[in-house]
This record gives structure tokens, sequence and C-alpha cells, in this order.
């Protein structure tokens, strides 16, 4: 899957997909008009669901296997496959390497230490990580 972990005004996410374990050029987080999105799961459901959190498109319909993370405002929303908006902490991480990243923040790490110890713990969590800022 992935790991996306936010804290701070900064998100991060791993670059790897589960095809083969390779680096992909997919677009795991992005940043629009001071919105940031994170998402991971279907790669065709991510882009589906930047397009209507960044570009006002249409509600799309997910797969089950779905979870996101919205910026807005310094408010973090996190999202599933049914697009119910659920308020979360200031900090957080989702994908299979959720766990480990939440804990390394627990622990005082930021977003770009908790997806490198995440891709430590996490096999589905490699690659490059990438970051986007709110400033």
């Amino acid at each position: 899957m992935t790991t996306i972990a936010y804290k701070d005004g900064v998100m991060a996410a791993d670059s790897q997909t589960d095809w083969f374990y390779r680096e992909t050029v997919d677009i795991k987080i992005q940043k629009k008009h001071g919105v940031m999105v994170g998402s991971c799961g279907n790669t065709g459901d991510g882009k589906k669901f930047r397009d209507w959190i960044l570009n006002k498109g249409d509600k799309p319909e997910l797969k089950d296997k779905f979870s996101a993370l919205v910026v807005r405002n310094g408010r973090v929303t996190q999202y599933d496959s049914c697009l119910v908006p659920m308020r979360s902490e200031k900090y957080t991480a989702i994908g299979s390497g959720a766990a480990f990243a939440i804990a390394a923040m627990d622990c005082g790490k930021n977003a770009i230490e908790a997806v490198r110890i995440a891709k430590r713990r996490d096999i589905s969590t490699g690659g490059r990580i990438r970051t986007i800022k709110t400033k």
C-alpha cells in the first residue's frame, strides 16, 4: 500500500507501488490553492479523489481499499472509500505503515522521519520520500 504522514504543515509520502515493488511516478500527495491531499489504495481512485477535492470535480465512486488525508486551513480530515469526512488529530498517518509513522510522531519525529521509519518496518512502504508543505 503506502505510508502518508502529516505533521506541522508537512505531508510526506513514500513512492513505492505494490506492482513488483517498484518506485512509481504516481502522485500520492498533491497541493493546490493551499489544500494538501494525500491518498493511498487504488491509484485510479486516488486520482479521482484528488480531482474531486482540488478541482471541484464530480463526487467519485471509490473501491473499498482507499483512504485519504486532506489538510485545509490547518485542519486535518481523513476520508475512506465512503467519502465520509472524519476530523483527525493535528498529526496523523494513513496506509499500511501508518501505525509505525504515528508511533514515530508520538515520539517527536516529524512527518518525513515518520515515513522513513515506516519504510524500515513495513514491506509495502519504500522508494524515495516526497514532501509538500503548507507554506
